[in-house]
């Protein structure tokens, strides 16, 4: 493969935008080579002066221009739609990606001997409000992870049966990087009845994330990994024709129809996703979810993805010159921004506490060395780390 280093101006797909320009978001690349969207990735400057505004405003102004914190709640939602191929009413604003798994797995009616299909290798959020529910009589299986590291239809197929109510993946592994054949998956579920849940935590921001084509009926994430928003907000997508399968889990102001009343109360949810969302939001993570979602859409999903992937391939084939063994399946369909790799001779520890000594974030996970470029991430970058391995 040719290095194309030469050519590192612009994302590709025949974007404009300039990698340069993207870059001056982050101070802290004059101090070190940051790989690890995976985990919490930095703020880009827009987003810290977009939550700094908001605090200026009440420090300021106190509630003078709280019409344009309302407008900033509606430009978030019009995003995380377009994001998602979705309608606006479909959307819940959250705290989290487990509070929005926890909405639906504690929004279902369930019934003794009903079982949830999950995997083996999920991040926690998606384990634990599922596993909670085997107090209700709720059966947790799980389709194991292949040596390969590929979770198939077959493995999930062969799990389910009449009782399966819900099957529950991430839509791209966190340790791993695979990425499941999330629309075969969830045609199977709809053929069946069977609620598809995904947790898109490792996928929005860096691959395209279309609820529509993944066959999605739910899907939780947050903002502070590809994303790259803060901490303490995140989403939740309930497909329409399912929302009324769930439940609401906590009740408030927010909830209801008529939020404000004259001590005449009514309990009827709202006929949206915000009937999910019990109070007041976090206003402030909003200004910077919203600012990290133009961000997003004016780069164009499409490109970032490209541009990832392009970074990725590269990364995968320079270390497999180097010996490396790269664990993450890339057959087209199954890439992701995520490349998990073992040394031929140092363990994962070792190779992350030397990228570290060199200023380069990257991190251990399953033994692995997990690296996550984003699209702003340069080949020099990864120059910078294939330096290391090989020394």
């Amino acid at each position: 493969m040719a290095d194309p280093r030469t050519t590192d101006k612009t994302i590709c797909g025949g974007s404009n935008v300039d990698i340069s320009q993207i870059r001056s978001q982050f101070p802290y690349l004059d101090r070190c080579v940051f790989l690890n969207h995976a985990g919490v990735s930095p703020l880009p400057s827009s987003v810290a002066d977009a939550m700094r505004s908001y605090l200026d405003d009440i420090e300021l102004h106190a509630t003078a221009y709280e019409k344009q914190w309302w407008k900033r709640e509606d430009d978030l939602r019009d995003y995380l739609a377009k994001l998602l191929n979705c309608d606006r009413s479909e959307i819940a604003i959250t705290k989290n990606t487990s509070e929005g798994i926890s909405f639906i797995a504690n929004g279902i009616a369930w019934k003794p001997q009903d079982n949830v299909i999950i995997s083996n290798v999920e991040f926690p959020a998606n384990v634990y409000p599922w596993l909670a529910l085997e107090r209700k009589g709720v059966e947790i299986r799980f389709a194991r992870e292949r040596e390969d590291g590929r979770i198939t239809l077959e493995d999930v197929a062969a799990l389910a049966d009449a009782g399966t109510r819900v099957i529950a993946l991430s839509l791209v592994e966190y340790a791993s990087g695979f990425r499941i054949p999330a629309e075969e998956i969830g045609e199977f579920c709809r053929s069946r009845g069977i609620l598809f849940v995904l947790d898109v935590f490792q996928a929005a921001g860096a691959l395209d994330v279309d609820v529509k084509d993944l066959r999605a009926d739910a899907v939780a994430c947050a903002f502070h990994k590809w994303l790259m928003g803060p901490e303490g907000i995140g989403f939740l997508y309930i497909r329409k024709d399912v929302m009324a399968s769930i439940d609401v889990l906590e009740w408030g102001w927010k909830s209801v129809t008529v939020p404000y009343t004259s001590f005449d109360y009514k309990l009827e949810p709202k006929p949206d996703a915000s009937r999910y969302e019990c109070g007041t939001l976090n206003t402030c993570g909003i200004y910077g979810a919203a600012a990290a979602l133009e961000l997003c859409l004016q780069a164009s999903i499409d490109n970032v993805e490209s541009r990832i992937i392009e970074l990725t391939d590269w990364l995968c084939n320079e270390l497999s010159k180097r010996g490396c063994k790269v664990f993450s399946p890339r057959a087209s369909g199954e890439k992701s921004g995520i490349v998990s790799f073992v040394h031929p001779s140092k363990p994962a520890c070792q190779i992350v506490r030397e990228l570290a000594e060199r200023n380069v974030i990257a991190v251990e996970r399953a033994g692995r060395v997990r690296v996550a470029p984003h699209y702003y991430n340069t080949y020099e970058d990864l120059v910078q780390l294939l330096d290391c391995v090989s020394s």
